[in-house]
């Protein structure tokens, strides 16, 4: 073989070698990128449908692959759904672009969530902006995230005074979820002053259950202004208790656009307590289908008030099965009012035993109403000693008789209008 035909075969050789290399890394090439499309591909569906952890697997994907745009697009979309660690990659993204602004109302969004990596990020930003309070206010809140944390731990195990010093510590270092947390529990005390300093730090600081709370202080404080201001803070950023229990104090204070706007975001988000007002609220404005369907929403919960009183509200339209319907199904619980209002609708109808086996039932709970419409059908019964007995019952519970007039108990707000019934019968019954 001749020498000068060595070197050939050996740069045929390497030739070949760097050819199948060539071929193994195209097609490791393909095989990755379609890897990542099919990856990309399972995320995108749901992402798109508004899953916030989808959304942000994609900015991450997007953003490896410098595909920026995208990834600003699906980190922005799980951010302003509230999901800190897009919150945070966001802002590095617009950091790394030199939008400082965007960049610190991400990083932000983020430490206050309690991202720990936000918050060392957002205290540097605010170093270099010679913000020093802010900077400190950031560098120091992972030590109150461990004050808050052990709170809750200790609120967990039931320890108050260990519960109230962790949560205090942090609220002092400002941590805004444990200025709420000691408010309430100082709240709950009826430290009412430092419950107010703590409450307001958080509620001032976006806090909405410290807004909440807040109104409630108020009102029990007759500062009906302040009540309101910080009620209508939580409702207005969505807090469904806050809703409804602005719309009651705007019912309260004859507003009743206001009550029926708010009962209404609250009842449209599902709160039950907020449909039975605003049923109420339709009701006494004779608006009866938007009484109806509201009162239906609120007893779907099972709630024994709301089953009771969507029974009156038929029983005032003469619907009696349905009225019976709704009265019975508090049958399990042992409901006193809708126990009443069985007896008085079968008194009605003439079933007397049954008439009298619901007003027992309710008499035999301490209910005055039914012990008195007990004491008048014993009466008519001639049962002089049961009637007697009953009697006294319903006035040893300083139940307030009338002149001949209809008696509501709180928990009965209305009675059959259909059945005129007189509570007390003056002539029958003398002290």
């Amino acid at each position: 073989m001749s020498l000068l035909f060595i070197p050939v075969l050996f740069l045929i050789g390497i030739l070949a070698i760097s050819y199948v290399i060539a071929s193994d890394s195209k097609r490791i090439r393909s095989n990755y990128y379609e890897g990542m499309n099919s990856i990309i591909n399972s995320y995108k569906l749901p992402a798109d449908s508004g899953d916030s952890d989808a959304q942000y697997q994609l900015g991450i994907l997007y953003g490896a692959h410098e595909k920026l745009d995208l990834a600003e697009y699906y980190y922005k979309l799980a951010a302003d759904n509230g999901y800190r660690s897009a919150q945070y990659n966001l802002g590095n993204l617009y950091r790394d672009q030199g939008k400082k602004d965007l960049a610190e109302h991400y990083y932000k969004l983020s430490a206050d969530s309690g991202n720990s990596l936000a918050q060392e990020e957002l205290s540097n930003l605010y170093k270099k902006q010679e913000k020093l309070d802010l900077a400190d206010y950031y560098s120091n809140l992972p030590a109150n995230d461990s004050n808050y944390n052990l709170g809750l731990l200790y609120e967990s195990k039931g320890k108050e005074n260990m519960t109230v010093f962790y949560y205090r510590t942090a609220a002092d270092g400002g941590h805004i979820e444990a200025q709420y947390k000691v408010g309430v529990l100082y709240k709950n005390l009826g430290k009412e002053d430092f419950a107010e300093n703590y409450l307001k730090l958080s509620a001032d600081n976006g806090n909405h259950g410290a807004q909440y709370n807040l109104g409630l202080l108020y009102e029990k404080k007759n500062d009906d202004d302040l009540a309101e201001y910080y009620y209508k803070l939580a409702a207005d950023n969505g807090h469904l208790e806050a809703q409804n229990v602005l719309g009651f104090f705007y019912s309260c204070n004859g507003r009743n656009d206001l009550a029926e706007y708010y009962y209404k975001l609250a009842a449209d988000s599902g709160h039950h307590t907020a449909q039975f007002y605003l049923g109420g609220l339709y009701e006494d404005q004779e608006k009866d289908d938007l009484a109806e369907h509201y009162y239906k929403l609120a007893a779907s919960s099972g709630d024994l008030e709301s089953l009771h009183t969507l029974g009156m509200f038929y029983d005032n339209q003469d619907k009696d099965d349905l009225a019976e319907y709704y009265y019975k199904l508090t049958d399990d619980e042992g409901y006193p009012d809708a126990q009443w209002s069985l007896g008085l609708l079968y008194e009605y109808q003439e079933k007397y035993d049954l008439a009298e086996h619901y007003y027992k039932l309710a008499a035999d709970r301490g209910d005055s109403l039914a012990q008195e419409e007990l004491s008048n059908l014993y009466k008519k019964q001639e049962k002089m000693d049961l009637a007697e007995h009953y009697w006294k019952l319903a006035a040893e519970r300083d139940f307030t008789l009338s002149d001949g007039k209809n008696v509501i108990s709180p928990a009965s707000p209305k009675i059959p209008a259909k059945k005129n019934y007189k509570l007390f019968d003056e002539e029958n019954h003398q002290d």
